[in-house]
């Protein structure tokens, strides 16, 4: 019998948390592409907590594995519209190609200072929030001990990650086991954000369901669920990805062929050939994901890999995992800096009239914590050098609109009118 979205029961979820009261949900999300795991989990969160709008903090023109996104953020962002959020703002870049607590805490950080969102919900695995909390508070607590221990178990031939696992239980003596799957990973992490930032906001699990986050084939013909990886892995083969996304996703990427998919790799790998060449060891060094001699590995290995995914098995090693090393390529292309750590605006990439009144209502009564953008351009003419927090404002924002140029350097898009100088908001849907 074939699934839909509509027909999936919540009762597993229903029992995590009760707060049948209004409110504003927040997702923090890549949407790389938008799929119907991501409409279930929106939908749901909805359904739990009574919430009258959702706004999304989405990651922005790069993911978290390192990766140029699929579709580009505006494109993303008015997907998001289109499947039921009213507004959407951007993850920063250098947030983006950071490990899990700064990607978790930049986008949580994000929804609690628009101070509207009340609730966040997120995809887990075991949907145990009781579990993840006690977990997310060892981390906290020991989380000095927990990385020395670490950086020990790793020394002596761990993987980080086994490393970190076997630290956790040696240090806490924890019943609970650090989570392998990816999305109990950042469930952590945001949790973890929640706490560091003294937010108010309600914590809203909500069970996965399908493939896991890096499943690559599910071969129930009646499943209309597919993780990302999996969707991106049927694009690249040619396969038909149409009912496992909603119809406004659809849309967009079945224009994408695997021949553009080849094409946008080949220019990525040239690009970051010449960057790799370029550069020297001291310039690694800076990078968030740098340091311990990678830059000297990545040169030899520049000079026989034929492709990016050879040239990121070459250089990765127990210290350094796949996803870390596609990551610090993608800061060396990008620029970023390591001391960024905290977004220092808001920015809006796309929103309905809903999602128009909510901000306008935030800002008109001073709720926002941060500076909301809309403009890049009119922000950037409006700076004030002498001022430190608006210093930060512009090395953020230049970051981003050099992130972008890289993107559309790799996609093959035209680069003046698809810069962050020129686009603006994604019109009301």
């Amino acid at each position: 019998m074939e699934t839909n979205i509509s027909s999936l029961n919540s009762t597993e979820t229903e029992k995590m948390i009760n707060c049948q009261e209004p409110g504003v949900l927040g997702i923090v999300a890549e949407y790389n592409p938008f799929h119907n795991g991501h409409l279930y989990q929106m939908r749901e969160a909805v359904k739990i907590t009574g919430c009258q709008a959702v706004v999304c903090a989405m990651s922005g023109n790069f993911v978290q594995r390192g990766q140029a996104a699929l579709i580009d953020k505006w494109e993303r962002a008015g997907i998001a519209i289109d499947c039921g959020a009213d507004l959407v703002i951007e993850i920063p870049v250098f947030c983006c190609l950071s490990n899990a607590g700064i990607y978790a805490k930049g986008g949580v950080s994000l929804l609690n200072s628009l101070g509207m969102v009340t609730h966040l919900a997120f995809g887990s695995e075991s949907g145990d929030s009781g579990k993840l909390k006690e977990i997310a508070e060892l981390l906290e607590r020991y989380e000095v001990e927990i990385s020395e221990k670490t950086g020990i178990l790793s020394r002596n031939g761990m993987s980080w990650p086994a490393a970190r696992s076997e630290a956790f239980s040696q240090v806490t003596g924890s019943e609970y086991q650090l989570p392998s799957d990816s999305n109990d990973i950042l469930a952590l992490e945001y949790i973890r954000a929640v706490n560091q930032l003294e937010s108010q906001l309600k914590i809203v699990p909500v069970k996965r369901v399908g493939p896991g986050y890096n499943d690559t084939a599910y071969s129930d013909p009646g499943n209309i669920f597919q993780s990302a990886t999996g969707i991106r892995k049927l694009l690249s083969e040619g396969e038909n990805t149409g009912k496992f996304v909603p119809p406004a996703s659809e849309k967009r990427i079945f224009q994408i062929t695997p021949e553009e998919l080849r094409q946008r790799e080949n220019r990525y790998f040239d690009i970051l050939r010449y960057k790799i060449l370029m550069s020297d060891e001291s310039v690694f060094a800076k990078l968030p994901d740098g340091g311990e001699g990678i830059g000297n590995r990545l040169k030899k290995a520049v000079r026989s890999a034929e492709n990016s995914e050879e040239l990121i098995g070459l250089t990765k090693s127990r210290r350094y995992t796949y996803t870390h090393v596609s990551r610090l390529l993608m800061e060396l292309l990008v620029e970023t800096d390591r001391e960024m750590k905290d977004p220092a605006y808001i920015r809006v990439l796309a929103m309905n009239s809903r999602g128009r009144k909510l901000l306008k209502d935030s800002v008109k009564n001073g709720r926002n914590t941060l500076p909301v953008i809309t403009n890049v351009n009119k922000t950037l003419r409006r700076l004030d050098e002498s001022d430190e927090n608006d210093r930060k404002i512009r090395d953020q924002l230049m970051t981003e609109v050099r992130g972008t140029d890289v993107y559309n350097l790799i996609t093959g898009k035209e680069l003046y009118k698809n810069s962050d100088r020129v686009r603006s908001l994604v019109p009301a849907r």
